[in-house]
């Protein structure tokens, strides 16, 4: 967890919800480990980032399944025969010639596009 999500984490565990002690008796000290030497603290902070954590989670889950309706959904009228094409990943390899990825092929295409970019 980076600083900023520490910083919103204690203003959380400040607010008038978590006000058990008086302010000026919390205090934020963490480790070398960056563990908070209070167990209370160190509870809450395991509780709020499996929470974030989670909804992270549901999020990348709903991206993968968009991701895959749209794979999954492909259809092609490349001679003639029915079927509508939805959505195409193309590549021009040399000019006017396009390649189709579609299926496990998208996602190599779509992989090796992702590595090439780091």
């Amino acid at each position: 967890m980076n600083k900023d999500q520490k910083a919103a984490f204690e203003a959380w565990y400040m607010s008038d919800m978590f006000l058990c002690a008086p302010v000026d008796t919390i205090v934020f000290a963490t480790d070398d480990n960056g563990y908070y030497l209070d167990s209370r603290i160190q509870a809450a902070w395991r509780g709020y980032r499996a929470a974030l954590e989670s909804q992270e989670v549901r999020a990348l889950r709903k991206d993968a399944e968009r991701y895959r309706h749209i794979r999954d959904s492909l259809g092609f009228n490349l001679d003639g025969a029915e079927g509508i094409v939805r959505f195409h990943v193309s590549q021009k390899t040399e000019p006017g010639v396009a390649t189709y990825f579609y299926g496990d092929y998208l996602d190599f295409a779509i992989d090796a596009a992702m590595e090439k970019q780091k």
